[in-house]
């Protein structure tokens, strides 16, 4: 499998133990992976934050000219982003800081987890992240997104 060829380009990987990641990718070189990080092999890197070894996976998928319902993506959030939010807000901040499209992702794992009563953030630091968020966008779909988990966490 050459996974140069996914290079700058939006994938979703399918791994060996069928866990699904779905962003934009970087491949790393096996001699880049072991000087960087010390992983004797090559692999990719999504969002700059995970690297999946080539060992690991299973398929990738071309998600590159994909236009659907989710932009460039498939299903509304993957499990990346399910680490991402379980990490924390600093952890969110950092990857979306410049990425409005990666947020939408972020924000329907966050409007799921908290329908699911599984979300482990401070409800009072998210409805200010919300809030600041809200007020800096440009995009009505992050707005209306944010207002539906508005009203979900005023709701417990």
């Amino acid at each position: 499998m050459g996974l140069e060829k996914y290079e700058g380009k939006h994938v979703r990987i399918v791994t060996n133990r069928n866990e699904i990641f779905e962003g934009y990718c970087n491949h790393n070189d096996k001699e880049y992976n072991e000087s960087e990080y010390g992983i004797n092999e090559e692999g990719l890197v999504l969002l700059n934050y995970l690297i999946i070894r080539k060992s690991d996976i299973k398929k990738v998928i071309d998600l590159e000219h994909y236009k659907g319902k989710y932009g460039h993506y498939s299903i509304p959030y993957s499990y990346l982003e399910e680490i991402i939010v379980e990490e924390g807000l600093e952890s969110i901040k950092d990857i979306t800081e410049n990425d409005e499209e990666y947020l939408i992702r972020l924000l329907y794992c966050i409007e799921d987890k908290i329908k699911k009563k599984e979300l482990n953030i401070n409800k009072e630091e998210l409805k200010k992240y919300l809030n600041e968020t809200k007020n800096n966008t440009q995009l009505e779909q992050i707005k209306q997104i944010i207002k539906r988990i508005e009203e979900i966490i005023c709701q417990y």
